[in-house]
């Protein structure tokens, strides 16, 4: 893993925590937009009293040494809740991330999932939202 970190830093310019003018901003600011336009399905704000029944787009996640899992993993927290792509409509019924588990996880596969059901024909462009938001991407550096 060494490896592999040292070599993005090497590609990519990631900001330091301590600096205001970075990156993040632009996406903090597709954030604020979405709360603010359609609040009752957005936060711009994270944690988890701050997004009950809500989405929160976790830029962050983008960041130098974050993490997340893919669809169908295990998460490592206790419990070994699976991450498991889910329709709209399911939302509401949910109550934590952890609904399924690597003990129980074959319920939802007994009943059949394709979780990329339809990727192939919903492939969009951002190109013209990135306009609305003035968005220019930010030349990288690579040495």
């Amino acid at each position: 893993m060494k490896l592999i970190k040292d070599l993005l830093e090497k590609l990519v310019e990631y900001p330091s925590s301590d600096t205001v003018a970075n990156p993040y901003l632009d996406q903090y600011a597709v954030d604020k937009h979405l709360a603010a336009t359609l609040p009752q399905r957005f936060v711009a704000i994270s944690g988890p009293d701050n997004r009950i029944g809500k989405i929160f787009i976790d830029y962050l996640r983008n960041g130098l040494g974050a993490t997340t899992v893919s669809a169908w993993s295990a998460r490592a927290r206790p419990g070994l809740g699976v991450s498991v792509p889910i329709a709209w409509e399911e939302l509401k019924s949910l109550t934590s991330s952890d609904h399924w588990t690597v003990s129980n996880i074959h319920s939802r596969l007994d009943k059949g999932n394709d979780p990329w059901a339809g990727y192939n024909t919903s492939a969009q462009s951002i190109l013209s939202t990135m306009k609305v938001f003035g968005f220019k991407p930010k030349a990288q550096k690579l040495s």
